[in-house]
Order: structure tokens, then C-alpha cells, then sequence
């Protein structure tokens, strides 16, 4: 039995992730015009999801211990609402994206 993280990431890709040098950036998640995405580095502590939104950008740190998530940065120009619906979807995924995560990274 295949794990959601591996099945995952046999799944269609929503795009092609893009490359900057050697980070690769797959898009794991798409609401709208947000987009979920991973950056692939290897020293990416604590698990994080990088979320792009029109206006900009708000990174969401997953904390494994206590199932929470926390806005660790954002691009000023995010409105607040932005960042609160980004804080919802991310709860409401909370146990994928960090799977995902886990995946990409160890």
C-alpha cells in the first residue's frame, strides 16, 4: 500500500516545476490563483509550504509536534485576509502537505 505523499507524487503534475539554479519548486497544492509549492534544497528546517498568491508571497511553517502552522514570512504588500485564508487551506491540508514534505526531504 502506497502512502498520499508517494501517490502524490505519481500524480499528474499540476506544472512543471520551475527552476532557479538547482531549486526546483513543484507545485503540490492550487486553490484559485494560490499556489502550494515545496522548494527542493536540502537544508529546508523546520517543514515549511511556500504559498504564491497575487499579491505575493507568505511561506507557512507545518510544526509536526503539535499539528499546528504559523506564518514564519510575507511579502508586505499580502493583504491580511490573504494570509488568513492561506493559514486555513494550509490547516485544512495539514497532514498532506507535511507528508509531502517529508517526502522531498528525507
Amino acid at each position: 500500500m502506497i502512502g498520499r505523499a508517494e501517490e502524490a507524487a505519481q500524480a499528474k503534475p499540476l506544472h512543471k516545476p520551475k527552476r532557479f539554479g538547482i531549486i526546483l519548486m513543484p507545485t503540490v497544492l492550487r486553490f484559485g490563483s494560490m499556489r502550494f509549492e515545496i522548494h527542493l534544497r536540502n537544508e529546508h528546517e523546520p517543514p515549511h509550504v511556500h504559498v504564491d498568491l497575487p499579491d505575493g508571497e507568505v511561506v507557512v511553517v507545518l510544526d509536526e509536534l503539535n499539528g499546528t502552522v504559523s506564518v514564519r514570512d510575507k511579502d508586505r504588500d499580502v493583504r491580511a485576509v490573504d494570509v488568513a485564508r492561506t493559514v486555513m487551506i494550509v490547516t485544512q491540508h495539514f497532514d498532506v502537505l507535511l507528508e509531502l514534505w517529508s517526502y522531498y526531504h528525507r
